[in-house]
C-alpha cells in the first residue's frame, strides 16, 4: 500500500476529477468498460430497437418522404426502462412519470459519488452544485398525447429543470443546480459554468453531468429533412464522404472539486482541469454554421487565460461529427489555435472523434468526448478514431499540421504532464472548450503489513448485496488488478454505509474472494451478513450487578492485584475522555458501597 503525493504544481484554478460515471454505446457501463471499446477500436454503432418505436411506420428510404426518417443507425444502451426506485426511495407510480433522463441521472450521480469515495451524506447540506446538460423534452411530449394519464407526478417528471434539481434533492445539495441547453454543447458548457461556481467561491464541490436518449422518432425525421444524417450509419470524423452524423445515446457524470482539497481529502484523481471556456458564434452565414474564427478566439482565450502554452498541448479529441461543413472548420480552429505553434520536431498534432466509435450523444457528447481524453492520458495512449482511413480531401491535414489518430499509440511524453484539447459545439453556434491536465504522483511505500483486513461491503438490499459480493470476488481472481488493502480500505471508509451488509475474514485474499463468491451464490460461507441497526438509535450502558459477592470487593482487587489495577487505570483514562470523569475516583468514593 502507498501514499500518493503530487509531484506537479498546483494552481488556485486547478480542478481535479474525482469521480466518473458512464451509461455509453456498446454496453459500457463505467470507464474501464468505455476504454476497452476504444482502445479495441470497436464500432458500437447499430440501430434504434424495434420496442422503441415501430420502424416500418416512421422509416423510409426516399429521403422526400413525408412524415418519415431514411435512417435510424445510432449507437444505443439497450434497456432504458430499468430503474431501482427503491433504491431512491420513489414510489413505483412516480417512477413511472419521470423521464428516463432524470432516472438515469440519479444513478449516474450515485456511482460517481461512490468511485471517487464522497460519502453522500457528508455532503448533504453543503453548497455542492449540480449542472447538468440536456436538450430532450421527448418523454413529456409523448405523455401530451394521453391528458387522461397525467398524474400529480407528471409535470416535475418531464421538466428539464428537474433533470439537475432532483439530484440536489436527492442528495440535499444546496449549491447552484440547473439544466443547460445549448444543445451538442450542452455538458461541456455545463462544466465550465460548474468550474466558475467553484472558482467564484460559490460552491465547494459539483456533480456535472449530460445525458441524451433516443425515445422518440420525430427527431430522427426532423434530422432526415435536414438531410444532417449519415445515410451509411458511420460517423466518419475526418474521414472521405463524410455524409453527416449518427445519432448516440447514453450519459456520463463527474465529480469535481478543487485540486488543493482532493489532495488534502486523498481523493482518486483521475485528470485535472487546467482551464475551460465557452463564447458563442454570433451570426454566421447560418444558425446552424460554425464559425471557424470564434471557435479558434475561444481556444486562444482561455490558454491565454490559464497560462497554458498551446505547444505543451499532446492531442486533441475533437468534436468531429463527420459532416462536410463541420470537419473542415474544425481542423481550421485547432490548427490556427494549437497545431500551428506545435514545435516541427513533434510532428502533427494528434486528432481524434469519439462520435465514430459510439455516434454523436448529442447533448451529451461533451462527457463522451472528455471520458475518452481522461481515459486515453491515464493509459498513456491515444485510440483509433475509426473509418478515417481515407481521409476527406477537402481537408488539408498536412498543411494544418494535423493528423488523426489511425491506430492505437502511445503517449510517450517524458519530464511534464500530458495535456489535452478537448472542444464541444452546439448547433446554434455555442461552443466550449476544456483543456485536462495529467496529474502526475510518486509512490512511496509502507512498511507492509502482513494481517489481511477483513473486507466490509453494504447495500440496500439483501439480492443488490449478492451481486456486489459476487464483483468484488471476480475482482480479487485477479492478482494483476487488485490491490487488496486500498479495496478493504475504501469500502470501509469511502463508502455508504447501507442497511444490509456483509464482513468477510480469511487468511488470505484468496479466501476472502472465495468467500464472496459462495455467498453470492447462495452457498455455506464463513461470510457474516445481516442488517444493521438504526444510526439514530441511542447508546446504553447496562451494569446488571453480576460479578461483586461483597461489598468493596472492587477496592480490594484494585488495592491487591497490580494486573486488575492497571487494567482499570487504561480503562479509567478512556472513560475521562469521553464522559469527564473518573471510574477510579467513583470506586473510592465514600458513597460506593451505598450505590
Amino acid at each position: 500500500m502507498g501514499v500518493a503525493k503530487s509531484v506537479a504544481r498546483v494552481r488556485a484554478t486547478d480542478i481535479a476529477i474525482v469521480g466518473m460515471s458512464c451509461r455509453f454505446p456498446g454496453g459500457c457501463n463505467s470507464p474501464q468498460d468505455y476504454w476497452k471499446l476504444l482502445a479495441a477500436g470497436s464500432n458500437a454503432v447499430s440501430e434504434i430497437p424495434e420496442d422503441r418505436w415501430d420502424h416500418s411506420r416512421f422509416k423510409h428510404p426516399n429521403k422526400k418522404a413525408t412524415g418519415r426518417a431514411y435512417t435510424f443507425a445510432a449507437g444505443t444502451i439497450g434497456d432504458i426502462r430499468g430503474f431501482d426506485a427503491a433504491f431512491f426511495g420513489i414510489s413505483p407510480r412516480e417512477a413511472d412519470a419521470m423521464d428516463p433522463h432524470q432516472r438515469m441521472l440519479l444513478e449516474l450521480a450515485w456511482e460517481a459519488l461512490e468511485s471517487g469515495g464522497q460519502i453522500p451524506e457528508h455532503y448533504e447540506g453543503r453548497d455542492c452544485a449540480v449542472y447538468v446538460g440536456i436538450s430532450s423534452t421527448e418523454y413529456g411530449s409523448l405523455q401530451q398525447g394521453d391528458p387522461d394519464s397525467a398524474n400529480a407526478y407528471m409535470m416535475l417528471g418531464t421538466t428539464l429543470s428537474i433533470a439537475a434539481n432532483r439530484i440536489s434533492y436527492q442528495f440535499d445539495l444546496r449549491g447552484p443546480s440547473m439544466a443547460i441547453d445549448t444543445a451538442c454543447s450542452s455538458s461541456l458548457v455545463a462544466l465550465n459554468e460548474a468550474l466558475n461556481a467553484i472558482w467564484s467561491g460559490r460552491s465547494e464541490m459539483a456533480l456535472v453531468g449530460g445525458i441524451s436518449l433516443l425515445v422518440s422518432p420525430f427527431p430522427y425525421i426532423g434530422f432526415s429533412k435536414a438531410t444532417m444524417l449519415s445515410e451509411y450509419g458511420l460517423c466518419r470524423a475526418f474521414g472521405s464522404n463524410p455524409g453527416g452524423y449518427v445519432r448516440g445515446e447514453g450519459g456520463g457524470v463527474i465529480v469535481v472539486k478543487p485540486l488543493s482539497a482532493a489532495l488534502r481529502d486523498g481523493d482518486p484523481i483521475h485528470a485535472v482541469i487546467a482551464g475551460a471556456g465557452s463564447n458563442a458564434d454570433g451570426r454566421t452565414n447560418g444558425i446552424a454554421l460554425p464559425s471557424h474564427e470564434t471557435q479558434s478566439a475561444l481556444i486562444e482565450q482561455t490558454l491565454r487565460k490559464f497560462d497554458i502554452d498551446p505547444a505543451h498541448i499532446d492531442f486533441f479529441e475533437a468534436h468531429g461529427t463527420g459532416t462536410a461543413v463541420g470537419d473542415p472548420a474544425e481542423t481550421r480552429t485547432i490548427s490556427q489555435a494549437i497545431a500551428s505553434k506545435r514545435p516541427p520536431e513533434c510532428g502533427p498534432l494528434p486528432v481524434g472523434s469519439a462520435k465514430s466509435n459510439i455516434g454523436h450523444l448529442e447533448p451529451a457528447s461533451g462527457m463522451a468526448g472528455l471520458f475518452k481524453a481522461v481515459l486515453a492520458i491515464r493509459n498513456r495512449a491515444l485510440p483509433k478514431t475509426l473509418h478515417s482511413e481515407d481521409l476527406n480531401p477537402e481537408i488539408d491535414f498536412d498543411g494544418l499540421n494535423i493528423r488523426p489518430v489511425q491506430e492505437l499509440t502511445p503517449l510517450n511524453v517524458e519530464g511534464r504532464p500530458i495535456y489535452a484539447g478537448l472542444n464541444s459545439f452546439g448547433f446554434g453556434g455555442a461552443n466550449a472548450t476544456v483543456v485536462l491536465r495529467e496529474h502526475i504522483e510518486e509512490k512511496h511505500s509502507e512498511e507492509h503489513v502482513e494481517a489481511v483486513p477483513p473486507l466490509l461491503l453494504s447495500a440496500k438490499s439483501s439480492s443488490a448485496l449478492q451481486q456486489m459480493a459476487e464483483r468484488y470476488g471476480e475482482l480479487l481472481r485477479n492478482p494483476e488488478k487488485r490491490d487488496f488493502y486500498d479495496i478493504a480500505y475504501t469500502a470501509a471508509f469511502r463508502r455508504a454505509r447501507l442497511k444490509n451488509r456483509l464482513i468477510v475474514e480469511g487468511e488470505n485474499i484468496d479466501e476472502i474472494g472465495s468467500s464472496l463468491l459462495a455467498y453470492a451464490r447462495g452457498d455455506e460461507t464463513s461470510a457474516v451478513s445481516g442488517e444493521a441497526m438504526s444510526a439514530n438509535g441511542k447508546v446504553g450502558f447496562i451494569f446488571n450487578g453480576n460479578g461483586a459477592q461483597w461489598a468493596g470487593m472492587g477496592r480490594q482487587a484494585y488495592a491487591e492485584s497490580e494486573e486488575f489495577r492497571q487494567r482499570l487505570d487504561e480503562i479509567d483514562m478512556l472513560i475521562r475522555e469521553i464522559a469527564g470523569w473518573s471510574l477510579v475516583d467513583v470506586l473510592h468514593a465514600e458513597d460506593a458501597g451505598e450505590k
